[in-house]
């Protein structure tokens, strides 16, 4: 009998000191600033173009930890603005045409998350998905005329990134870099930092 009493209190025990080693499921909210860089091609009248610019970029998120390895994260990214100056021949007739075209990127995201506390720092990985929106213009001139084209595009594409988390008590210090796998875009990352709040 008096076995069977130190087994319960071994087996108790060790289910509070596992118990104790997980986190409490807790909430957090955040916002990062930083940079967000598109690489992309196309053409107009055949003419072949790329864009590769860079502009400020910021994002709000909020998400839910499980534990300390695994929860979920939803977003909302603002990638500026990105734009491409060129030109090309247009022919004998209208001759040299000079071209612009300008884009704004936002996006909503949804993210599993994976986490390894390392000390104060949390290293984590996250995938999930992007609903984008890219609008813009696309203009052209050549002699005394100037043309001009609004675009709009949306969709849903995989998004992924890695980064890491300094804790400081309730609140964090989060850098991370992310990628968005945008159709009909050759690259479209972010690179922030920011603070987060846990409750």
């Amino acid at each position: 009998m008096n076995q069977y009493k130190q087994g319960l209190a071994v087996a108790a025990a060790a289910g509070m000191a596992l118990y104790s080693g997980q986190a409490a499921a807790e909430f957090y909210l955040g916002a990062s600033i930083g940079e967000a860089s598109v690489e992309a091609k196309d053409n107009i009248d055949g003419e072949r173009f790329k864009i590769d610019d860079s502009d400020s970029a910021y994002k709000i998120f909020g998400g839910y930890l499980f534990n300390d390895y695994v929860g979920i994260e939803l977003g909302y990214v603002d990638m500026g603005s990105v734009s491409e100056r060129f030109s090309f021949d247009g022919g004998e007739f209208s001759g040299p045409i000079d071209a612009r075209v300008k884009a704004d990127i936002t996006g909503f995201t949804a993210h599993l998350l994976g986490q390894v506390p390392v000390g104060p720092v949390d290293l984590f990985a996250k995938a999930g998905l992007i609903r984008y929106e890219a609008k813009g213009k696309a203009s052209a001139s050549y002699a005394s005329f100037t043309e001009s084209e609004s675009f709009k595009d949306t969709g849903t594409d995989f998004a992924y990134g890695v980064g890491a988390r300094l804790n400081l008590g309730n609140f964090g210090i989060r850098a991370e870099y992310e990628v968005f796998d945008v159709s009909d875009v050759d690259d479209l990352n972010m690179i922030s930092i920011g603070v987060e709040f846990t409750f």
